[in-house]
């Protein structure tokens, strides 16, 4: 058996109101089968409804081992999705799980360490170049690339939490990709599952399979 069919990771999703119907669905984007796939063909996934608290005891039934926190949807504007997500990361923490943040994932990872977030301008659908920091040029495998953007919440060094180590920053200094100083936590700005899988594969397949192990 290899070593990635012994990981099985749970992908949270986001809350969509879809046209004509008086509903609230959960929702993953279609490019993430594929996106999994290529990075991580051997490991078990599923996406995982947005419960609340009981989110915890889902993760337990299906065994999960590892988290991607998907995009969309700043924190606070869907509270059902920050309540599942709080308590999948503290369930994290406490089993030392590795989690990859994706864009809204890293802004969970910095606020629940104590960081702040900040507005920012000009990084929607604004593709810019990103520098790997002394720390993260072994993450990535190169010092300086380009990646997509969709936030508008920026992470400034000045509001970053001490328990995290950034891993680079982009041309104004704001923090995109950071990991924490101890645990498998780590997250980056950017969404790698954009545009097909394998586009900016080589800086975030480097780092994708460190978060899980897979050096």
């Amino acid at each position: 058996m290899s070593q990635t069919r012994r990981i099985r990771i749970g992908i949270t999703m986001r809350e969509t109101d879809a046209p004509d119907y008086h509903e609230t669905r959960d929702a993953l984007a279609q490019d993430w089968p594929a996106w999994m796939a290529v990075h991580l063909p051997d490991a078990q996934w599923l996406p995982i409804p947005n419960l609340g608290a009981d989110a915890v005891s889902f993760a337990r039934d299906w065994r999960l081992n590892g988290y991607v926190f998907s995009g969309g949807a700043d924190p606070g504007q869907s509270p059902l999705r920050d309540a599942t997500e709080a308590v999948l990361l503290e369930e994290a923490v406490a089993l030392q799980h590795p989690v990859l943040g994706i864009c809204r994932g890293l802004q969970l990872l910095v606020m629940h360490f104590q960081g702040r977030l900040t507005t920012t301008a000009h990084h929607v659908a604004i593709p810019h170049t990103v520098n790997a920091t002394g720390a993260g040029k072994g993450w990535f495998g190169m010092t300086t690339f380009d990646v997509n953007s969709f936030h508008n919440l920026a992470i400034s060094a000045g509001d970053f939490p001490a328990d995290l180590v950034a891993l680079a920053v982009d041309g104004a200094g704001d923090v995109e990709a950071a990991t924490h100083r101890q645990l498998p936590l780590t997250g980056i700005m950017w969404h790698p599952e954009r545009h097909g899988p394998h586009s900016m594969m080589a800086p975030s397949l480097h780092l994708i399979r460190r978060v899980f192990g897979l050096r």
